[in-house]
């Protein structure tokens, strides 16, 4: 082989392997993005499984979280930990009345 044909050999070699650092770098980009916007879904997920969507508060999952994460540092730090469920009388007549987004915007103020 001639000196002159090794010199286009690595010239193409060298143009072929930056080619591929491109490429490899935008897939890398790209599997990053794609990776964030999974996490995000998970947490919008996970926040979804412990919240009412309409007004925000948590559902029986997430009160069901929150009591064992508290009773779980209570036994390590001896802080007391209450629990208050509130009753409203008679809330079926204001969603019935009112209908449910007026009784989401009563129960956000309880």
């Amino acid at each position: 082989m001639s000196r002159v044909f090794l010199s286009y050999a690595m010239e193409w070699l060298a143009v072929a392997l930056g080619g591929l650092g491109l490429l490899l770098g935008i897939l890398i980009g790209r599997s990053w993005g794609v990776r964030r916007r999974i996490e995000l879904a998970v947490q919008d997920a996970e926040t979804s499984a412990r919240t009412d969507p309409q007004t925000g508060l948590w559902n029986r999952r997430g009160l069901a979280d929150r009591y064992n994460r508290s009773r779980d540092g209570r036994r390590r730090s001896d802080w007391p930990v209450s629990v208050l469920f509130i009753d409203v009388d008679r809330f079926k007549s204001v969603n019935d009345t009112h209908g449910h987004p007026a009784g989401d915007r009563v129960i956000g103020c309880v």
